[in-house]
């Protein structure tokens, strides 16, 4: 028996039709595993991020995961807070994207970064 050959594009396009019946045919079935996987992607983002700040204790020595803060560099480049991702069901690419453009930094330190109080210089955070 030979079975027709699609491209990529055909071959995804298709799956994508097939997933669509198949949500329209279990509608419950379907919104009970997306909101499985979001909730599972929300647990693996949380404790990805409780990993890292464990591993990136602030400079002045504060390494409480509780009192740990992301700090972006350059704000300009930010999409979003990395606290607002956790809560979001987004990929752990995505969230490690983020967290590389950010320093960790406790609570004080972040207040006194943003006050003037406190300044880090490039070479003290590489």
């Amino acid at each position: 028996m030979n079975k027709k050959k699609y491209s990529k594009e055909e071959a995804d396009e298709r799956n994508r039709a097939s997933k669509r019946r198949s949500r329209l045919r279990n509608p419950e079935k379907s919104l009970a595993q997306s909101t499985a996987c979001r909730n599972r992607m929300r647990v693996e983002n949380r404790l990805f991020i409780r990993e890292y700040k464990e591993n990136h204790p602030c400079r002045c020595g504060e390494s409480s995961v509780c009192c740990l803060d992301f700090h972006h560099l350059d704000s300009s480049v930010k999409e979003r807070n990395v606290s607002a991702l956790s809560k979001s069901p987004v990929s752990s690419r995505r969230l490690k994207k983020e967290i590389e453009k950010c320093i960790v930094i406790c609570s004080n330190c972040h207040r006194k970064l943003h006050n003037g109080e406190l300044e880090y210089e490039i070479r003290d955070i590489l």
